[in-house]
C-alpha cells in the first residue's frame, strides 16, 4: 500500500487504512509552498485517487502509466521514472489546481485538488490539517473505509488465522465485542498517560475523526459516526 505523508501542506495519495494506519506529526504552514526535503517524489495508484463506487475522471486516469511501467518489470530505468509514474510533492508548485475546497467550520483549512484528483491539504494550524486528512478520506474512500472499519480490529487485536482485509472483502458482518472496545479504549489510555506528545496524538485522531464525520454529515444521510476507537 502507498505510503501517505502528512504535514501542514499535506499530499494525500491514498486513503488512510482505517484502523490500519498512523497520522504523522504537523507543523504550522509557514507559506504556501514550504520545502519539500525528498529529492523527487513519484508514485502510481493504478485504481485512481477516486474509490467511490461511483466512476469518474480520476478513477482510470492513471493505468496508462501503470501499464507502461508493468511489461519492464525489473528493468526499470531512471529515465522510466518520469514517464511512468507521477509528481508526488508536498503542494501543487506552479500548477493550477483542477478544483479547491474549503470545508466550513475551518477557515484556516484548503484543499487544492491537482489534475490527477489528488488533494493537497493547506492548513494554518495541526488540526487543520488532520480534519482535512479525515475529509478527503470520507470523500475519497468513504466506502472502503467502512467497509474495513469493524473488521479491523481483527488487526489490532491481531486475531490469528484470520485475515481482516480478506475478511471485509468477503463482506461478511462483524460486531466488535465489549470487550474489544474496552480494550482498544485502554490504547487512549496509554497515549494519554504519554504526557504531552500523547495528547497530540489524541488530538490528531479526534481531528481526523472530526473530518471523516463532518463530510458524511452534509450528505443528509444518517451515519454512525467514526470514534477513537475506529482509528
Amino acid at each position: 500500500m502507498p505510503r501517505r505523508r502528512l504535514r501542514a501542506l499535506a499530499t494525500v495519495p491514498l486513503v488512510l487504512a482505517a484502523a490500519l494506519a498512523t497520522i504523522a506529526p504537523a507543523a504550522p504552514a509557514q507559506s504556501p509552498n514550504p520545502p519539500d526535503f525528498a529529492a523527487k517524489a513519484l508514485n502510481i495508484l493504478p485504481p485512481g485517487q477516486n474509490g467511490s463506487l461511483f466512476g469518474g475522471l480520476h478513477t482510470a486516469d492513471q493505468i496508462p502509466l501503470y501499464d507502461g511501467l508493468t511489461p519492464k518489470f525489473d528493468s526499470v530505468s531512471a529515465a522510466d521514472l518520469d514517464a511512468f509514474f507521477k509528481p508526488a510533492p508536498f503542494g501543487l508548485g506552479q500548477a493550477t489546481p483542477e478544483r479547491v475546497e474549503t470545508p466550513s467550520g475551518h477557515p484556516g483549512l484548503r484543499i487544492e485538488r491537482d489534475r490527477f484528483g489528488v488533494p493537497h491539504i493547506f492548513g494554518e494550524t495541526r488540526a487543520d490539517v488532520t480534519f482535512g486528512a479525515g475529509w478527503v478520506t470520507a470523500e475519497d474512500r468513504g466506502f472502503l473505509i467502512d467497509l474495513l472499519r469493524k473488521p479491523a480490529r481483527l488487526g489490532a487485536l491481531d486475531v490469528p488465522g484470520i485475515d481482516p482485509f480478506a475478511f471485509a472483502s468477503s463482506f461478511r458482518t462483524f460486531d466488535p465485542s465489549p470487550q474489544t472496545e474496552q480494550f482498544l479504549s485502554s490504547q487512549l489510555g496509554l497515549l494519554e498517560a504519554a504526557g504531552a506528545r500523547g495528547q497530540r496524538v489524541i488530538a490528531d485522531i479526534r481531528s481526523y475523526t472530526d473530518g471523516i464525520n463532518a463530510f458524511k454529515a452534509q450528505g443528509g444521510v444518517p451515519f454512525d459516526p467514526w470514534t477513537e476507537n475506529d482509528v
